[in-house]
């Protein structure tokens, strides 16, 4: 059984204000990449004077959880009294504390790799996110200007840039359990979980011409000109060129740009396999080992596999991202009432958009 716990806004302790398992309806939760935890929105029912003691709870912490295992946590953002059909509560909702990523921009200059610059705007800007030493290593060194589209910037969309610039990505950034930030390059060597093609509603696979692009250059400024990297060019599959321009990206150096410009054909060099909308999960999933889990243990920037959904000869014992029976997660949405979940599985367009034009 799921509990739900209301902390006060102390960081450094934990003092719960009120239990609130088995009480909490309409509750659904997701998470979602670049984030980690997302929203959380639900409704507690209490006497009329009881609820609007919520008007005083922003900002007070929300944990879900099965014994020790932390499944949802986030700071209380908003909340209702609500009357209807004679009951009477409280509506809330709570942001994962990615949140916290967007509340104080950042204004200083940096000449450094976006690993170091995460940190550093982390410890700056995000004192409700509670370490960093769970950011990988970038390689390719990013300079800041002053006044150009890399400083003011809300933390959450100067990271969305700066990884999109750097080399070996794509790079996922998040805020998980204990508020703690992971950067984490993206390896689907292995699967998180399995089901099968039949417990799944909502499902359709496609490919798209217009989602492909094999060749690519990327735009940025040098000296106030606007420069373009070369032109780079992957395998031609279709017997058509399809060339994509990355939009400006201001002051920068050239091995950024070209990171940049090579990230767009790792992820659109092939009209890969889509899924173009959400599935929906029953309430148990698959993990390695077979045994069957409460689908709301799955979280976003985690691999599924579709273990009957066109399986090939040289795919059944190894794991690659081939969008047909493995996928990346992107989003994830629980549903306690209906014990119902929802995934949404990367598209290369919404990562790339995100990624390059925050």
């Amino acid at each position: 059984m799921l509990s739900f716990k209301l902390y006060d806004r102390t960081l450094s302790t934990d003092t719960i204000v009120e239990s609130l398992t088995g009480r909490v309806s309409k509750c659904v939760f997701s998470s979602k990449m670049p984030g980690g935890f997302a929203a959380c929105e639900g409704f507690v029912g209490m006497p009329l004077l009881e609820a609007e003691e919520w008007y005083n709870r922003l900002n007070y912490r929300l944990k879900i959880s099965e014994e020790s295992t932390t499944i949802w946590e986030g700071r209380i953002e908003e909340a209702a009294v609500e009357s209807n059909n004679l009951q009477v509560g409280v509506a809330f909702t709570a942001y994962g504390y990615y949140a916290n990523c967007r509340d104080v921009p950042y204004n200083t200059a940096f000449n450094d790799v976006a690993s170091a610059v995460i940190g550093t705007v982390l410890a700056a800007n995000c004192v409700q996110v509670a370490t960093t030493s769970h950011l990988s290593a970038t390689s390719t060194t990013i300079n800041s200007v002053a006044g150009d589209d890399y400083t003011d910037l809300y933390p959450a969309d100067l990271f969305a840039k700066l990884l999109g610039m750097s080399s070996g990505g794509p790079w996922d950034f998040a805020v998980w359990q204990d508020r703690e930030a992971w950067l984490t390059q993206r390896s689907v060597t292995s699967a998180d979980w399995y089901c099968d093609s039949q417990t799944l509603q909502n499902f359709s696979c496609r490919v798209a011409l217009s989602e492909m692009y094999n060749q690519a250059y990327a735009l940025y400024t040098v000296a106030g000109a606007t420069t373009r990297t070369n032109t780079a060019s992957s395998t031609n599959y279709y017997g058509l060129t399809r060339q994509y321009a990355v939009p400006d990206l201001q002051n920068t150096s050239s091995t950024a740009a070209e990171a940049a410009r090579d990230y767009i054909l790792t992820c659109k060099a092939r009209a890969w396999p889509e899924v173009p909308r959400p599935i929906v999960i029953g309430k148990e999933i698959y993990d390695i080992y077979g045994a069957a889990r409460p689908a709301y243990f799955v979280r976003a920037g985690q691999v599924i596999r579709i273990r009957d959904l066109f399986p090939a000869a040289s795919q059944l014992a190894g794991v690659s991202r081939d969008r047909l029976t493995t996928f990346w997660i992107s989003e994830t949405s629980y549903d306690v009432d209906r014990d119902e979940l929802s995934l949404t599985l990367e598209s290369p367009a919404q990562s790339l958009e995100a990624r390059l034009l925050a």
